[in-house]
């Protein structure tokens, strides 16, 4: 027998075999750059996402301004949920009945509301920053230092991350970046 009997190659009289995968072949340098486009609306778009997350953290964050202003928060502006986080809060300050304070109640929406508005904004931002250094193909070890924090941000950020990583060991992506634009 010699190599050709042992290929795994699928026929029609023989359904029980089949052609093994071959390898991926390496993409031209125009596949790469149509990539790393795309990849760079894909962190637009997730940006966008990211940052409309801000939209989580104002419903906390104004009662929590007004309340603090007021020294009361009406208690139907506060969240069910979030009632279970002061009391939580005061349980872990040793600080018994502080949870029925609306003085503590109106500082912890506003802290919490702060700090998603905050992380929005700033992933969010970092996000595009990392879409335009895709696009014009500057600072390759700055994406992906970004790309491996953001596989934490799931399941965009892993999804993206992953990718980028992936592509950004290309010897002719990273000459791309060692470029600038085509």
């Amino acid at each position: 027998m010699d190599a050709v009997e042992h290929a795994s190659v699928y026929t029609a009289e023989d359904p029980s075999r089949e052609e093994p995968m071959a390898p991926p072949a390496d993409p031209s340098p125009r596949a790469n750059a149509k990539m790393l486009d795309q990849l760079a609306i894909a962190h637009y778009v997730v940006a966008v996402i990211t940052a409309a997350k801000v939209f989580i953290g104002l419903p906390l964050l104004i009662p929590g301004i007004a309340g603090m202003r007021e020294g009361s928060v009406a208690s139907d502006k506060v969240p069910d949920w979030f009632m279970g986080v002061v009391e939580e809060s005061a349980r872990l300050l040793e600080a018994p009945g502080l949870e029925n304070e609306p003085g503590f109640v109106a500082l912890m929406l506003f802290m919490v509301g702060a700090v998603i508005v905050s992380v929005s904004v700033v992933h969010g931002s970092f996000l595009w920053w990392i879409g335009r250094c895709l696009k014009k193909r500057k600072r390759r070890l700055t994406v992906l230092i970004f790309s491996w924090m953001d596989l934490m941000y799931v399941p965009f950020g892993l999804v993206l991350g992953l990718v980028v990583i992936m592509l950004m060991r290309r010897p002719d992506v990273r000459a791309a970046f060692d470029q600038g634009p085509s």
